[in-house]
């Protein structure tokens, strides 16, 4: 949603973006992704984080990874 000084992740967005990144994580510690292909996919929803104010996604993110 887009007000006037700032944009927020629409919820529904925020929730497909963790799943995401859950699976991928998933993924990578059973050995079906590499770190490489885990980090490229991690960078690329952080751009998109960028663009809103998603501070609190991000820490959840940050909190996710680094179980």
């Amino acid at each position: 949603m887009i007000f006037p000084y700032h944009e927020i992740l629409r919820t529904k967005t925020k929730r497909r973006l963790l799943r995401k990144i859950g699976w991928n994580l998933q993924k990578l510690r059973s050995g079906l992704m590499n770190k490489n292909t885990f980090r490229q996919s991690l960078q690329s929803y952080l751009g998109v984080l960028s663009h809103c104010c998603g501070h609190g996604i991000k820490n959840a993110i940050d909190d996710l990874v680094n179980e």
